[in-house]
């Protein structure tokens, strides 16, 4: 079995560091709850990981979205002009043999929206939602999961916008604000209906390269209920993220 390590990859990057922690509208014991499960994943392939907690098996699952603009056939324009950013500076360096420092910059030509957050996580959500009965399927049939046995899921949903989103308001304290998307109004009500996955984790980039990382559930859902953003009244603050690379040989 191929294991992708999503499980290391998430606790380095979100959880290895103090000045990231996880925000939640409910009681904080519930978060004690939810660092045992973070601290017990196992990577594994189908889902990206599983824990085990006294009489609760967790089935935990990882997907990434971002608000630029998606072709149908190569998806989320962000990343193709990041990997085509990262390959012309491997053929500069290539191309000059390594012999001298390089310094690289570019942009990324992407049209980020409201419209394209919405619709890139609900498509990426329901497809991954709908893989949950093979997910179960597959622990059974490898013996790590009991027929009949007591299993709740966990979405780790990372909003991978460069910067993350943010939306301006009539405030002059405080004049823009960030999309967070366990308070959207359409991931609410989606999440309300999809009782098959009991909580998320919604982590995001903010501008000054931290992350906002939230955690939801249903028995807590009404706080989120009160504190929504109406996303149809919103619209995204646009960035023109701004790649730098630099390349030292190492026996300068």
């Amino acid at each position: 079995m191929s294991i992708k390590n999503e499980v290391n990859y998430i606790i380095k990057h979100y959880f290895s560091d103090d000045k990231n922690c996880i925000h939640y509208l409910g009681e904080s014991k519930k978060l004690k709850h939810v660092s045992n499960i973070i601290k017990s994943l196992k990577s594994h392939e189908h889902p990206d990981g599983y824990a085990r907690l006294e009489n609760e098996f967790i089935i935990f699952e990882h997907f990434e979205f971002d608000s630029s603009d998606h072709t149908a056939k190569a998806g989320s324009i962000q990343r193709l002009e990041m990997v085509e950013k990262e390959k012309l500076f491997s053929r500069k360096v290539a191309s000059l043999g390594n012999k001298e420092p390089i310094s690289y910059h570019n942009s990324i030509n992407a049209q980020y929206s409201i419209t394209n957050y919405k619709d890139n996580f609900k498509s990426t959500f329901k497809k991954h939602y709908n893989e949950i009965p093979k997910y179960k399927g597959d622990l059974i049939k490898e013996g790590l999961l009991s027929v009949g046995e007591n299993v709740s899921t966990l979405f780790f949903v990372e909003d991978t916008t460069i910067f993350g989103n943010y939306y301006e308001i009539n405030d002059y304290k405080q004049p823009v604000k960030p999309v967070i998307l366990a308070m959207c109004d359409f991931f609410i009500e989606l999440f309300d209906n999809c009782l098959d996955v009991d909580s998320v984790i919604c982590a995001s980039n903010t501008l000054d390269g931290k992350h906002d990382i939230w955690y939801i559930d249903h028995e807590n859902i009404t706080e989120y209920k009160q504190e929504k953003i109406i996303t149809d009244d919103i619209s995204i603050i646009s960035f023109s993220p701004q790649i730098t690379a630099v390349s030292v040989p190492i026996d300068l």
